[in-house]
């Protein structure tokens, strides 16, 4: 039995809807070589540093039909007439307490695990489900999701494609004994099946890369299991006793595929030769077996309900016999014809016969079969469809504050207003009978999606049902591959043959769309951060244009290397992912020509090995988040990258794995990419990504303590009854942080003076005053104090003293004429790449003296990891300090010392802080730290 890659699960049975055009793999190239590398595992690969976002478990969003792929229902149990539980390659799980009930006596669970792919329920009050590495395990097998719990006992690293380790099959005679088997040789017994991963045993019995995929115990004294290849039968009357409980035997020349016990002296077997092996002594050796040829091809699937009737599968043959141990002419066979939407017939994939009256099967296709009666020929079994299966998400927008919307390659659409809500808080409507490939929510008011007949579909209300949405065919057949909306003035779509569609009225007729050819090929990507910037990549170069509706001559094409995904948050930035299979790149300037677009490379080669395959669509909710998906293929299935800084070079990216599994290397001599996540959109504090089996991962950004980057600045005339006000400052940290303000008094709290606002009280006079501000945010809080404000001292009375000023012709004592200012201001900071330094200017009120100092982490200096970086104390990299003798304006360079410059030549930038200190002649000081890159213009 072979397997195919489905997202996360790996499924045990696959046709042709499954790998549906969208879905199918981007190069088999090196497929000999995957045959060869067979056991060849992928080492895992620690992340450069923590994901800066939380990722929530996956949630299957878009399980409604019409489905592309149907699920198979891998296993089916029944412990009475009155209750079965199946379970599927999805990991669904679906439940009846009358299994000839039809559809409408079925309730499906979705989403419980990752896929399964064999159940046993020895009560109505205990079903246990295994597939991949986890077991499933309920005390209340209808109760929906919730009543399921999930342990994992086979590592995610483990279960990678090409040879991957799963639980196969598990038997549970009792709610005191379970055993399931793996692809390893091994046997997993557990007296407590509900007790977590403490409560299963791993006992190897069939030596290693041993496919265990068969287990029947049909008491807790006897339990046999069958491997795939070797043809052996293994026995244990003591099974959670260790490995030495346990005895091989080798019974067939064949593969066997499948066993069950209807009682300790009756056990069948099944082969790949089209046999049965029945034994009434199954513990007696291998001359206690005996074959029976009952079948031209492979018997996958075997149940016995009783002495009296035991039924195999071969294909959509059912093979059953009252008397299984009386030979070949005990046996008949009848065709079940299940069908699919392609007209092929699917294979029947498990069987349960609870009693002799009783049996249901099910198959690839999300089928059921009962029968009442089940020797009584084909027309003695019902078909019943149980429409399970999923679509491949192709799109996904989620507006700013607002909801989160997918469409699928079936015509759906999927929408949240509370993404973070669950697998409860997604609606499914079916609003056009083509593949919908792109989609951008503006706004929670408007919803725009294109499809691959030329149609716009929109909504207003894109949590509504579906006739809420509204379709208009606007170009003709030619598919529209991406849409991008500015705003509900504004939308700018892309077709297949190099045309730009635009509409200021994106809700109106198909007359209210413009069509204009910009390329003489395919468009990639389309992102318009204002309704005066649009970005389209095209075959390497970036088209753009600040009038997208102005017709093709206001369209502007320059090579830049760009040709796939593209993300524009503002002007100001554009990501895009079309630098080969390894590398992305970035604009500040997206008007810009070539040398404006900066290409970041993660390497790729034997020296710089990655855990991807490449990139493949990117969002960036802000500048300051950015998110890449990558391709799967052999490597991690659900890897991204994530960057705070996406123009800051290759180590400001941090890898991730959204499935919550560890990240695996791809295996080099492999190359097959795979397109598991096919989206992802971002707004400035989450990120949804989809993928090609209806799951949605949303990431929330992980809370982190605000960290002040400009002090805050108290202001106004200090004298009594004048009002001071004072400032935040800025501030970086998640969630945006709240203020609250402390006035100090020559540093001392001043009691009650905790609002932003402070009036100068006499007790002032002669002292210093500022204000101190906390940012609070759910990671902590941190203070900050401003500049002081000097208040003059009270005046002796009568006048001015000796000497002092005149009063005028009012009477009035002397006063001093003012405080020393320490208000200065930075006017620009910027690189000089020639040199390797930074220019800066500033303006300051008077003469003193002007102290600057760049630092730069001792790890970044040495090319360490981000992780690390933030462990280590800041370095000084340059440092200058000057005497100012009058006020004005003034501009220093600021040049970084040997070893730095050492660096920075090495690498052409080198990110740093710089502090700026200015201290007035007889004032109080006041700093100002900026962010700053030097760069050094590489001699070629």
């Amino acid at each position: 039995m072979g397997y195919c890659v489905e997202g996360q699960a790996i499924q045990a049975s696959c046709h042709p809807s499954v790998w549906h055009r969208k879905q199918r793999t981007f190069y088999l190239a090196g497929l000999l070589a995957l045959v060869l590398a067979g056991g060849l595992l992928a080492s895992a690969s620690p992340a450069l540093a923590a994901s800066p976002l939380s990722w929530a478990s996956p949630v299957r969003a878009d399980d409604q039909p019409p489905f592309e792929s149907s699920t198979a229902i891998t296993g089916v149990s029944c412990p009475s007439t009155g209750l079965c539980v199946a379970v599927d390659g999805a990991g669904d799980v679906l439940s009846t307490t009358d299994p000839t009930g039809g559809a409408g006596a079925w309730a499906i669970a979705a989403s419980v695990a990752k896929g399964f792919d064999g159940v046993s329920c020895p009560s109505t009050e205990l079903c246990v489900a295994v597939g991949g590495g986890d077991v499933a395990t309920s005390t209340d097998p209808t109760g929906g999701a919730g009543a399921w719990s999930v342990a994992s006992l086979i590592p995610a690293a483990s279960q990678i494609p090409n040879k991957p380790n799963r639980l196969d099959a598990v038997s549970c005679p009792s709610a005191r004994l379970c055993v399931a088997t793996d692809d390893d040789g091994n046997v997993w017994p557990s007296t407590d099946p509900t007790g977590g991963v403490a409560a299963w045993t791993e006992t190897n019995v069939d030596g290693p890369k041993k496919i265990l995929s068969g287990v029947s115990c049909p008491t807790e004294s006897l339990c046999v299991a069958v491997d795939r290849g070797g043809g052996d039968v293994l026995t244990s009357t003591h099974p959670s006793a260790g490995a030495g409980a346990w005895t091989l035997t080798a019974v067939d020349k064949d593969t066997l595929f499948d066993v069950s016990c209807s009682s300790e002296t009756l056990c069948v077997a099944t082969d790949s030769g089209g046999n049965v092996l029945t034994s009434t002594d199954p513990t007696g050796g291998a001359g206690a077996w005996s074959p029976t040829h009952v079948s031209g091809g492979l018997i996958e699937h075997v149940s016995c309900a009783s002495w009296d009737l035991c039924v195999a599968l071969d294909g959509n043959e059912v093979i059953m016999s009252m008397e299984p141990t009386k030979g070949e002419q005990a046996w008949t066979s009848t065709a079940i014809e299940t069908t699919n939407r392609y007209g092929g017939y699917e294979s029947l994939e498990s069987v349960a016969c609870p009693a002799a009256g009783v049996c249901v099967l099910t198959d690839s296709g999300s089928a059921v079969v009962t029968s009442t009666e089940p020797t009584g020929g084909a027309g003695a079994w019902t078909i019943t469809d149980l429409e399970v299966g999923f679509n491949s998400l192709q799109g996904v927008s989620c507006a700013p504050a607002g909801p989160c919307v997918g469409v699928d390659e079936a015509g759906n659409v999927v929408s949240a207003a509370d993404p973070v809500g669950g697998a409860g808080a997604w609606e499914s409507a079916h609003v056009d009978d083509h593949s919908l490939d792109g989609v951008s929510c503006p706004s929670a008011g408007l919803c725009v999606a294109v499809d691959e007949a030329g149609d716009v579909v929109t909504s207003t209300e894109p949590t509504g049902t579906a006739s809420a949405w509204h379709v208009a065919d606007i170009d003709g057949t030619t598919p529209l591959l991406g849409v991008s909306c500015a705003s509900v003035r504004l939308c700018v779509a892309i077709d297949r043959k190099g045309n730009v569609v635009t509409s200021t009225e994106p809700t109106g007729s198909p007359g209210a769309w413009s069509v204009a050819s910009i390329a003489d090929r395919e468009l990639r990507g389309v992102s318009c951060p204002t309704e005066q910037l649009c970005v389209v990549t095209a075959g390497g170069d970036a088209i753009t244009s600040t009038d997208p509706t102005g017709g093709a001559s206001a369209w502007t094409a320059r090579h830049v290397g760009a040709s796939a995904s593209i993300s524009c948050p503002s002007t100001g930035l554009c990501v895009d992912t079309g630098i080969g299979a390894f590398g992305i790149l970035t604009t500040t300037d997206p008007l810009g020509g070539e040398s404006a677009w900066t290409e970041t490379s993660f390497g790729g080669g034997e020296e710089e090995p990655v855990t991807f395959n490449g990139f493949d669509e990117v969002s960036c909710g802000s500048e300051a988040l950015c998110v890449a998906t990558t391709l799967g293929g052999n490597g991690s299935p659900g890897n991204v990258m994530i960057s705070a800084d996406p123009t800051g070079g290759a180590e400001a990216w941090t890898e991730a794995e959204v499935y919550g599994g560890p990240i695996v290397k791809p295996i080099p001599i492999i190359e097959l990419y795979s397109r598991v996540l096919t989206g992802v959109s971002c707004t400035p504090d989450l990120c949804a990504v989809i993928d090609n089996s209806g799951k949605v991962i949303v990431g929330t950004l992980s809370p982190v303590t605000s960290v002040n980057t400009s002090l805050p600045v108290a202001s106004g005339t200090p004298t009594p009854g004048q009002t001071l006000s004072c400032s935040n400052g800025s501030w970086t940290g998640y969630p945006p942080p709240t203020f609250t303000y402390q006035w100090l008094r020559d540093g001392t709290p001043i009691g009650g003076a905790s609002t932003s606002a402070y009036v100068v009280q006499t007790a002032d006079q002669g002292h210093g005053l500022a204000c101190q501000v906390t940012a609070s945010n759910s990671a902590g809080s941190e203070s900050a104090t401003s500049n002081t404000l000097q208040v003059p001292p009270a005046q002796a009375p009568g006048g001015g003293g000796s000497g002092g000023g005149s009063s005028g012709g009012s009477g009035n004592p002397g006063t001093l004429t003012g405080t020393v200012s320490n208000a200065f201001v930075l006017n620009r900071m910027e690189s000089v790449a020639a040199r390797g330094a930074v220019k800066i200017t500033l303006t300051l009120p008077g003469p003193g003296t002007l102290q600057i100092v760049g630092r730069a982490s001792a790890a970044h200096l040495a090319g360490a990891s981000r992780a690390k970086k933030k462990r280590e104390t800041p370095v000084v990299i340059a440092r200058l300090r000057l005497i100012v003798s009058k006020a004005g304006r003034i501009v220093v360079t600021l040049v970084p010392t040997g070893s730095a410059e050492t660096v920075l030549a090495r690498r052409g930038k080198l990110r740093a802080t710089v502090t700026i200190t200015y201290t007035p002649q007889g004032g109080a000081s006041r700093s100002i730290a900026r962010a700053v890159t030097f760069r050094l213009k590489r001699r070629r």
